[in-house]
């Protein structure tokens, strides 16, 4: 009888922990475009909200979502790519994050010193 309920107990584990780790991951995938993904690591969605209407306050002409959609997707060199494709964004809003620490195109909002890209983001995340 106990190796039955091992064999029962050890069969559901290993179907389940995949199963577990699979939906985590899909619940857990956030949109780059209103996500600073840095960020999340520290501040609660609150946070976030302020950062961004500290930035719309800051930076009026900036306050549509339309116009912070263009302005993150838009490399340094004016041009743009394509929303659609989620790993390619990603990989976009990242090395855009990147070059801006490090030419220094930071701000300083609620506290917090962050590239423009990611208070955009928070733009976008206080207007959903």
């Amino acid at each position: 009888m106990k190796r039955r309920i091992f064999i029962t107990a050890a069969s559901i584990i290993t179907v389940g922990l995949p199963v577990a780790y699979y939906i985590g991951k899909q619940k857990n995938q956030t949109n780059p475009l209103i996500t600073p993904e840095f960020l999340l690591n520290f501040c609660d969605e609150k946070i976030l909200n302020d950062i961004g209407a500290a930035y719309k306050l800051q930076v009026p002409e900036e306050n549509e979502k339309k116009k912070l959609v263009d302005l993150i997707l838009t490399d340094n060199k004016g041009l743009k790519i394509d929303a659609s494709e989620w790993h390619n964004v990603k990989e976009h809003v990242s090395k855009k994050i990147h070059e801006e620490f490090a030419d220094n195109k930071t701000i300083i909002l609620k506290g917090w010193i962050i590239t423009i890209t990611e208070a955009r983001q928070c733009a976008l995340f206080s207007l959903k």
